[in-house]
């Protein structure tokens, strides 16, 4: 099946992709709806929008382009070459399985407070996290961290392999 149009899982209800689902428009899963892909979910431009949904998969969903963002869950594991981005103005991701970001892919945080998944964005992983490419944070609401704190941005059960190749830090006045 391909998608470059809007596909949506709302009130409540469960949409099935019982075959290779290819995603090129928007996808989005509202909160207490499900996604369920029993095939392959390839994402080659376009959105993946969680808001307050599940997406589960029984095969990898293998963002190639595009973006994943907003807050909910995914059931199995991502590999991302796209931007993940955790929330709408603070928010998470929680991902059941394994996260495997390559070097195309982004992890766009937004910080704007103390608090994971209410003042910044947090994307908690129960197995491993495999990094490479961009981490880049942004401060928001006017927050201004002061030297010492530190944010919870990634959390992964099993641990984390590899590095961001590149991270982009906001400059914070009176902190170096």
């Amino acid at each position: 099946t391909d998608n470059s149009g809007t596909v949506r899982a709302s009130a409540g209800g469960t949409l099935v992709f019982d075959s290779t689902f290819r995603n090129t428009g928007i996808v989005e899963v509202q909160t207490g709806s499900m996604i369920d892909a029993t095939s392959a979910y390839i994402q080659n431009s376009g959105q993946t929008v969680l808001d307050g949904g599940l997406f589960r998969t029984a095969v990898n969903i293998n963002l190639s382009g595009g973006s994943l963002t907003g807050n909910g869950t995914i059931e199995g594991s991502v590999f991302s070459n796209a931007s993940v981005s955790p929330g709408a103005s603070a928010g998470l991701i929680a991902i059941d399985g394994n996260y495997t970001q390559a070097f195309a892919g982004n992890l766009l945080i937004e910080i704007g407070g103390f608090f994971p998944g209410t003042d910044f964005d947090q994307l908690a992983v129960t197995q491993t996290a495999s990094l490479d490419g961009l981490l880049d944070a942004t401060l928001i609401g006017g927050f201004s961290p002061s030297a010492g704190d530190a944010f919870d941005i990634l959390t992964a059960g099993g641990g984390v392999t590899g590095t961001f190749g590149d991270i982009n830090l906001p400059a914070t006045p009176g902190v170096a």
